[in-house]
Parts: C-alpha cells; sequence; structure tokens
C-alpha cells in the first residue's frame, strides 16, 4: 500500500492485504463473496479513516495523511516487494491468482468457486474465542463446518471487536451459520 498513491479499490486493498499477511501474518482471513476476507481489516480501516489517516469515498480507500505510525523495516520491505510484485495485475489477474493458489477461500464466491464445500457433518463441537480475532473465529467454524453456534454465555457482550453477540450473529449470517443464546447451557 506504501507505494501507491492515489486511490486503490476496496477489492484490491483486501486482495493485496490477504497476500500481505501470507508472508508476515497480521491478518486473519476468512471465505467470502470475493475470495478472502477480514471484517477485523474492515474494522481497522473504518478506525484508521475516524483518526484521519485514511479515506474511504465509494469504493475507494486513499491515504490522506502522509505520516502514518512507524513501520517495522522488515514489513516495509515485504509490502514494497509485494505492492511491485503484483503491481501489473489487474483486479482480474490479482482474484484469480489468489482463487488458484488459495482454493480454500473460494467456497462461499459469487465470482468463482474452485473449491466445493459442504456442511454435511454432524456432532457437538466446543470452541472458545480467547485469543483469536473474529476472523480467526469464523475460518475455524467454517473448517469445522458448524452449521448452528449456541452461544452460552451468561452475558453475550464483549469488548472484544466482533463478538457482541449481535456482530458475532450479523458476520454469522454472513457466512450462513445459523447463532442462537442459550445462557441457561453456560456456566453461571
Amino acid at each position: 500500500m506504501l507505494s501507491y498513491t492515489g486511490p486503490i479499490n476496496r477489492l484490491r486493498f483486501v486482495k493485496l492485504m490477504f497476500l500481505l499477511s501470507r508472508s508476515k501474518p497480521s491478518y486473519d482471513f476468512v471465505p467470502y463473496k470475493y475470495g478472502p476476507f477480514s471484517f477485523q481489516l474492515y474494522h481497522d480501516l473504518s478506525r484508521l479513516e475516524r483518526e484521519g489517516f485514511v479515506s474511504t469515498e465509494g469504493d475507494a480507500v486513499c491515504l490522506i495523511r502522509r505520516d502514518p505510525p512507524k513501520i517495522d523495516h522488515k514489513l516495509k520491505s515485504i509490502i514494497k516487494m509485494d505492492a511491485q510484485r503484483f503491481a501489473s495485475f489487474d483486479d482480474k489477474m490479482l482474484l484469480d491468482y489468489i482463487y488458484d493458489k488459495y482454493p480454500e477461500y473460494t467456497i462461499f464466491s459469487l465470482y468463482r468457486r474452485t473449491m466445493e464445500y459442504d456442511r454435511n457433518s454432524k456432532g457437538i463441537v466446543t470452541i472458545g474465542y480467547e485469543g483469536k480475532t473474529i476472523d480467526k473465529f469464523l475460518n475455524e467454524l467454517i473448517i469445522n463446518k458448524i452449521n448452528v453456534l449456541m452461544d452460552v454465555r451468561r452475558n453475550a457482550y464483549s469488548m472484544k471487536f466482533g463478538f457482541h453477540h449481535a456482530k458475532l450473529n450479523n458476520y454469522l449470517e454472513k457466512i450462513g451459520i445459523d447463532y442462537i443464546h442459550i445462557p441457561q447451557l453456560g456456566i453461571p
């Protein structure tokens, strides 16, 4: 992103961040409508906009402050290398590259599915969210082919991004998982 001087569309921004995260883990991603997507990244992008670092008008993301927080030298090199590597790719080429290399992120794609997915497993699985981002948590549910998430927390509220019951329900709905809150099954 550092080598871009003008606006970049959101799809390209997310896909380049996904590729960057393969080299230097920074965000977790889930399969979504156009391949890998990060709800946390979108949340952070909104925060950067509120703080005046970026502008997100329409579909464009644009750096507006030239004094962003310091970036580790190694990370800066990886960003520059990835930006140069994919600079000649248009959006279609970028999507095709990601879809071919990471087919597990295409299972819900509206663009092209390169891997099938069926929630055909049965049983009960337990999962916690301590130490996980919302994207990592959702991806674990997808990998384990979960159809319904039963939230047994007494109070389904959390200060951690994405785990408040309303947000969690919204994200689960986007990836085809039902949400129910039954605190009686949890520990008082």
